[in-house]
């Protein structure tokens, strides 16, 4: 609920800018998060986080359920970030050079408590990308970048644990 809240007020803040300064704001990059699986699946992008910003390069899982894990059904996309700065300006913002990017199964998180979840690492992947391996994924028309999941053969050579090619993590 508290996340609907967030993501309401987030909204009419942007109307509010933009329709009260007609022509003063252009649209900057955009990063879409874009599920290409048939199941629900759960997110967390740590960029913004003031924990993150403590932690930064730790690949543990130190971020809560309550702290913003979105929810993106099979097939389905969410416009992450709109930015009115360009993708390097958000980089220049984070505490280092790579943006990680989470991903959970929605019934993992749903139907297991979340210390055993931490506990034994269960996550289906987890990017590690860079500014450079964002811009390679440019949406076809130009208009911002899309990460999927599950990663794509131009993800290839991008840092994710598991690695490309190997599957998701099922939790050894």
């Amino acid at each position: 609920m508290k996340n609907s809240v967030f993501k309401l007020l987030v909204f009419a803040g942007i109307v509010t800018i933009l329709t009260g300064c007609p022509g003063s704001f252009t649209y900057g990059d955009t990063i879409v998060l874009q599920n290409r699986s048939s199941s629900c699946i759960r997110c967390y992008e740590t960029s913004l986080n003031k924990e993150y910003k403590k932690s930064y390069k730790d690949t543990a899982i130190y971020f809560s359920p309550e702290s913003g894990l979105l929810e993106i059904r099979g097939g389905r996309r969410y416009n992450e970030h709109t930015y009115a700065h360009t993708l390097e300006d958000f980089f220049e913002g984070i505490p280092c050079d790579t943006l990680m990017v989470f991903i959970l199964d929605s019934t993992t998180v749903a139907d297991e408590p979340w210390d055993e979840i931490v506990k034994g690492y269960k996550i289906l992947r987890r990017y590690d990308l860079s500014i450079e391996d964002i811009m390679a994924l440019i949406q076809d028309d130009g208009t911002g970048y899309t990460i999927p999941y599950p990663p794509t053969a131009a993800m290839k050579d991008m840092h994710m644990f598991p690695p490309y090619g190997e599957g998701t993590n099922r939790y050894d």
